[in-house]
């Protein structure tokens, strides 16, 4: 049986079997959304398929009559919080400049807003402290909303690879968002997923791809998603990379969408900040306290 342990931010953790310590939240993490039906070469999901999924852009002004399309993606993690890319907010470092921003839930189109989305403020966000900007190092960050979501069948957490090891012995994941798809083309109105992708190793990237000639950029908290076919592009930063587990029957938040040397481009796969890591999952796991940590 499956165990979800939810603690006071109600982040869920997956275990085997099921005990609930949340309050007011059916914390049911990762479950599919919609049925599997612009990311480079990749597919238009499904409505819902990720329900987890957020979109970060520049505040609507109450007089436009089309919303901003999002500059990040993120994941949200509990019903307070939703996990991005550090440099995403390199511009976000005060309340001033956070009132400048919203996050999106539940946004498929990015140019409508049906009435299931969910809009809300950003009241705090917070870097991990040894993010590096020159080679994004430690590229993870939190965004604390003004509100709590209303959790639904289209807008709940994605789960967090407590009780995962990597690798695994079938290593393929997703990612998605409304980023570009191409590096010289126009940005997604809707959005988009790839094509199956196989996660390895930083040691194993940097020794078989374009990294190499570049030592000692991946670092072990990084993780590399290769495809002949598929890539993150400008616009995904921020956004999920995800393990479906068949044994658990969910979705499991194991990357976040850091950086690449253009868009699929050839031996040139996407990094993603590794929730494999334990320095970063347990930077991620202080939310339980309910506070952002600083380390």
């Amino acid at each position: 049986m499956l165990k979800t342990f939810c603690f006071n931010v109600k982040i869920c953790l997956l275990f085997t079997t099921i005990i609930n310590l949340g309050e007011g939240l059916n914390c049911t993490c990762g479950r599919p959304g919609t049925a599997n039906s612009r990311i480079v070469n990749g597919l238009e999901t499904s409505r819902n398929e990720f329900p987890w999924i957020v979109a970060i852009r520049k505040r609507t002004s109450p007089m436009a009559t089309i919303p901003n399309l999002p500059y990040c993606a993120g994941s949200l993690v509990s019903d307070s919080f939703v996990a991005t890319a550090a440099h995403c907010l390199a511009n976000l470092r005060s309340p001033t400049q956070w009132e400048m921003s919203e996050v999106v839930l539940g946004m498929h189109y990015a140019r409508s807003s049906p009435p299931e989305v969910q809009v809300r403020g950003i009241k705090r966000a917070v870097m991990k402290v040894q993010y590096r900007n020159e080679n994004k190092d430690s590229d993870i960050a939190l965004i604390e909303l003004d509100q709590p979501v209303n959790i639904s069948a289209v807008i709940y957490p994605i789960c967090l690879p407590y009780d995962l090891k990597f690798p695994v012995a079938d290593p393929w994941v997703v990612t998605a968002g409304w980023g570009r798809t191409s590096y010289r083309g126009r940005q997604s109105e809707v959005l988009m997923k790839s094509k199956w992708m196989e996660m390895i190793r930083h040691d194993h990237c940097a020794a078989a791809t374009k990294y190499r000639e570049r030592p000692g950029l991946l670092t072990e908290r990084m993780l590399c998603g290769v495809s002949d076919l598929t890539d993150a592009c400008l616009g995904d930063s921020g956004g999920p990379l995800m393990f479906y587990h068949p044994k658990y029957y969910r979705w499991f938040l194991v990357g976040v969408t850091s950086f690449g040397w253009g868009c699929n481009e050839p031996n040139d796969p996407g990094v993603y900040t590794s929730l494999y890591h334990p320095d970063i999952l347990g930077w991620l796991s202080c939310a339980n306290t309910g506070q952002m940590c600083q380390n």
